[in-house]
């Protein structure tokens, strides 16, 4: 990936989605560790790691606002020259939702609203497939393909410990 936007669009897909699962399990997160990273066994001399991390004014499992803070920690981490290999997000302080510190002159309505929205919001995606509603900086699949940044699951090694499917079987 070397445009901003695809990069941007992994981050976001990334994003989103970890904050659909924080929302799921009640919690809220403070701070916001983004990441690129370049191949490293391309020709490129090093660095080939960049992250920055920002903290949160207040702890959110809101996907817009995490979204509007990936963003800007990633424009500070862009460098356009490299084509990079990975990229993603952390979610690092972790607390419980609705037990967060506020600001003091934040109104509680716009919070309340914000929250309503995005229960919505996992509501229609769980009742349609996820994905249905996201937001413009997420990137989506096209059709069945996989988006650029996504693994590919052809080369993922059997999970013998985990998977049932995965077990060997054995016939006498």
């Amino acid at each position: 990936m070397s445009e901003f936007h695809d990069v941007l669009g992994a981050v976001g897909a990334f994003t989103s989605r970890a904050a659909e699962k924080l929302r799921r399990q009640g919690s809220a997160v403070s701070m916001l560790p983004v990441f690129v990273s370049k191949n490293r066994y391309g020709l490129a001399p090093p660095p080939h790691n960049y992250s920055a991390t920002i903290t949160l004014p207040i702890a959110t499992s809101d996907t817009s606002e995490l979204l509007r803070y990936a963003r800007a920690v990633l424009k500070r981490l862009w460098q356009p020259d490299p084509v990079y290999k990975k990229a993603g997000v952390l979610f690092d302080g972790l607390e419980v939702a609705g037990q967060q510190q506020l600001l003091l002159f934040e109104p509680n309505e716009q919070a309340e609203r914000r929250a309503k929205l995005m229960a919505d919001l996992d509501r229609l995606n769980e009742r349609y497939v996820s994905g249905t509603v996201r937001f413009a900086t997420v990137q989506a699949t096209v059709g069945r393909q996989p988006a650029s940044y996504t693994g590919q699951r052809q080369w993922q090694s059997p999970a013998y410990t985990t998977n049932w499917d995965d077990l060997l079987q054995k016939r006498a």
